[in-house]
């Protein structure tokens, strides 16, 4: 997986492409993205516990808007645990509680609403990183986890998704976002 230092610029993918509810937005990002929890085997990290509740918060992040962001086609395995470990029915996944969390093929993305606006880009391996090798994440990071709020990703032009963004909408359609809401542009046609 690529290695960023927490709290360096995210410069991964240049385009956002982030699940929500109504459909897929994909757009060239005017705010500033930060990389949390790319971890290599090579780097040292910081290892401590997190506060209570933080996996918890974490967990319905990556299960609500923003918590599947450049979603890829294949996955990454952890680096630290060894392969037969990780993988369940051939996939890297991460039991906490009774939940088994597939990860490794995505990223979150955690607005910090506060100025200076940024986003927070983090692999979703991340909860992986906190459960099983006491990762500790930046404070403002954990800090804007315990504190987080969906509303950011209401679908509207703000300061999270600009005009002329496009979203793939569930129901097939292919629209572009407006000042004044979503903008039909054209159905999709599916294979059969």
């Amino acid at each position: 997986m690529t290695y960023f230092a927490d709290l360096a610029p995210y410069t991964y993918a240049e385009q956002e492409s982030i699940r929500l509810p109504d459909g897929d937005v994909v757009f060239l990002p005017r705010y500033h993205r930060v990389a949390v929890g790319w971890l290599a085997r090579d780097r040292e990290f910081r290892h401590a516990a997190v506060p209570t509740g933080f996996v918890e918060a974490l967990i319905r992040i990556h299960d609500g808007p923003g918590g599947h962001a450049n979603g890829t086609r294949g996955f990454h395995c952890c680096e630290f645990c060894p392969a037969p470990d990780l993988l369940r029915d051939g996939l890297p996944h991460t039991v906490h509680g009774d939940r088994s969390l597939f990860l490794g093929s995505a990223e979150i993305r955690l607005p910090v609403l506060q100025p200076p606006r940024r986003m927070f880009a983090a692999p979703n391996l991340i909860i992986h990183y906190v459960i099983e090798h006491d990762y500790a994440p930046p404070a403002e990071f954990v800090d804007a986890v315990m504190a987080y709020d969906d509303s950011w990703a209401e679908l509207r032009v703000g300061p999270w998704f600009p005009a002329g963004a496009h979203v793939h909408l569930r129901n097939g359609r292919l629209s572009t976002l407006t000042p004044n809401g979503v903008k039909r542009v054209r159905e999709i046609r599916r294979k059969r």
